[in-house]
């Protein structure tokens, strides 16, 4: 067999592991999930709201379980944890937390298992953040609503501020009579005794504030496409932004904010000072594999809430519009052998044209059929060579030559089929004229 096949599979090979790093999803970087109801483990010094703290791979959990190293990779639905802790408060044995967050790093839904003693509680998780109603003084916060020793003074989960109150009172106006006596008059023009109260509370921002203030991206750009996107975060508040952080750039099919899907994530890993501003390098984010229209971007600094700020309604920037094309791929020749013997290597030459104005980002397959008939899809297919593309430019044209063994059949007359993007991998503008045979051939 000539050495062209397994050189075809090794570019192959490697052109589906490039493609692989390409679209590789980040992490959530962590944060404090609260847990939904009581204690994951009971005992009488357990906190009355449970956590499960996680800094990129250590995880801990509140009631009783010492930090460990888990497993954490992030997915399109959501990052996958699992942290199995060797002790933990009380229990005998190894216990085990598995889960997936998702909802934009906000939400774990977990189960945590005692094998020995086969015993597996499922349990919600939210992450902590300023607003929700839940007063976390462990993560930093000093109130939160209502919530905390500053009550409804409470502004940004901080009780820092300065009250002012200022009274004045006017009092009726006096007369004074023979004899140097001061009476009050009773005359009805007199002034009425009034007092007036102002109370004026302000808050005294504290910490930082981090913005975006600058975004660049393409307006167009066909699917899978690998666009460069530049941005800017500044820190207008007052306090240095410790980091890491998470910077996200969230994908969206309406103008709204909101249950959007995130699709590239920067670590940014270095402090910011209060006033300062930095520029990321460019980044390279990927379109995701839709249908041709018009979609919209979403940044949002400090997406996981790690960053504790004075503001944190002011962390996004958008919608930022941009139309995605689509390919069209289509076979324009195909040549087989006019006759082969079973079990034989052929060359098989086809070419396939891309007749859209936008490039086609892979992978998908190209696929080549032997039938005992004139139609395609049925019973009696026999795939015989099955090629993964990568790109094929805007009405550009590859060829291949490829070697291709003939199935151990009957002899007898038989048809091939080619079949451009098998399986529809791809979005395109055009999905009926994905093939082309079929073409004869006889089997000796």
């Amino acid at each position: 067999m000539s050495m062209r096949a397994p050189l075809l599979v090794a570019v192959t090979a490697a052109l589906a592991a490039a493609t692989v790093a390409q679209a590789k999803i980040p992490p959530c970087p962590g944060g404090r999930y609260l847990v939904v109801g009581g204690p994951l483990l009971e005992s009488t010094d357990a906190p009355p709201i449970d956590v499960v703290e996680m800094s990129g791979r250590m995880v801990s959990i509140a009631s009783g379980c010492d930090l460990a190293k888990g497993r954490v990779h992030g997915t399109k639905a959501g990052t996958r944890l699992r942290v199995r802790f060797k002790s933990c408060q009380g229990v005998i044995g190894k216990a085990l937390v598995k889960g997936l967050i998702t909802d934009g790093c906000h939400t774990l839904d977990a189960s945590f298992a005692i094998r020995r003693l086969h015993v597996t509680k499922p349990f919600v998780a939210t992450l902590s953040s300023c607003g929700d109603g839940v007063w976390d003084p462990d993560g930093g916060e000093e109130c939160d609503g209502t919530l905390g020793p500053c009550g409804a003074l409470c502004n940004a989960c901080s009780c820092t501020g300065v009250t002012t109150t200022t009274t004045s009172t006017t009092a009726s106006p006096t007369t004074t009579a023979a004899g140097g006596t001061s009476t009050t008059s009773t005359s009805t023009s007199s002034m009425p005794v009034f007092t007036t109260t102002s109370t004026t509370t302000t808050t005294l921002a504290t910490k930082a504030d981090l913005v975006p203030i600058g975004w660049s991206s393409p307006s167009s750009a066909p699917a899978r496409a690998g666009i460069a996107v530049d941005f800017t975060v500044k820190n207008q508040g007052v306090a240095t932004a410790v980091a890491p952080w998470w910077e996200y750039v969230l994908w969206s099919t309406d103008t709204n904010f909101g249950g959007d899907t995130a699709i590239f994530g920067y670590q940014r890993n270095s402090n910011l000072a209060a006033g300062a501003q930095y520029s990321a390098p460019t980044q390279t984010v990927q379109v995701p594999n839709v249908a041709a229209g018009t979609y919209f971007f979403f940044f949002q600094t400090d997406g996981a809430n790690a960053v504790p700020e004075d503001n944190d309604a002011n962390n996004v920037i958008g919608p930022i519009q941009i139309t995605v094309s689509n390919a069209d791929l289509t076979p324009t020749a195909l040549t087989p052998p006019a006759s082969a013997t079973a079990g034989a290597v052929v060359t098989i030459s086809y070419s396939i044209k891309n007749q859209a104005g936008a490039v086609a980002y892979g992978p998908w397959n190209d696929q080549l059929v032997l039938s005992s008939d004139m139609t395609h899809g049925n019973a009696d297919d026999i795939a015989m060579l099955t090629a993964q593309e990568s790109v094929a430019g805007a009405n550009a044209t590859y060829t291949r030559n490829q070697l291709v063994v003939i199935p151990n059949v009957a002899p007898g007359a038989y048809y091939v089929f080619l079949e451009t993007d098998q399986g529809n991998q791809l979005y395109e503008s055009n999905e009926g004229n994905n093939l082309r045979g079929p073409v004869a051939i006889t089997i000796n």
